[in-house]
């Protein structure tokens, strides 16, 4: 018997563009959906996110990921959010860059999702597939992938998330030569 594995879910670019213009006026909500979106990290990950994991002058964030092995893990900072990660912490106190518990990141996410008239189910890890998804529509290796989102092996990537969605397989039917 065949088991089914059902590909997770993940934002349009539409729904995503929304949800970070709803925060737009609130720089910590901004960078916050900003990091969960452009850098794929997990709500954990981003709660204990500290100004020393974040290198303003090379572009990239480095952080200790992974579920079951913690590996340190190296990620770009995409040029959108650069200037408001920059302006965001230098008003931030503390070390931690975002001081809130899961839950609250939870529910701020799923505020903003409000209020930019996305009527679905948002929560965190949705960004962490959207970034992934958008990675592979955009022509990414299951490597690079692999290294981005911080997996113990190529395997669990690629069986995770290579689910193919309707417009993908429809491409491909249409691609077919018409047989007359």
């Amino acid at each position: 018997m065949t088991t089914l594995v059902k590909a997770p879910s993940f934002l349009s670019v539409e729904e995503a563009t929304r949800i970070l213009q709803a925060a737009r006026g609130r720089p910590r909500d901004y960078v916050l959906i900003g990091c969960l979106l452009y850098m794929g990290l997990r709500v954990g990950e981003l709660c204990r996110l500290t100004r020393e994991q974040v290198n303003l002058a090379e572009g990239y964030v480095r952080y200790v990921g992974g579920r079951k092995v913690k590996r340190e893990v190296l990620v770009p900072i995409h040029p959108a959010l650069r200037d408001d990660l920059a302006a965001y912490m230098s008003t931030v106190k503390g070390p931690r860059l975002f001081p809130l518990t899961v839950r609250a990141v939870e529910k701020l996410v799923k505020r903003v999702a409000r209020e930019a008239g996305v009527h679905r189910r948002v929560w965190p890890h949705l960004f962490r597939h959207t970034f992934v998804t958008l990675l592979r529509k955009q022509g990414a290796d299951w490597k690079q992938i692999q290294a981005l989102v911080g997996h113990s092996s190529i395997k669990v990537t690629m069986d995770f998330y290579s689910g193919v969605d309707l417009d993908e397989k429809r491409r491909a039917v249409e691609r077919l030569p018409t047989l007359r």
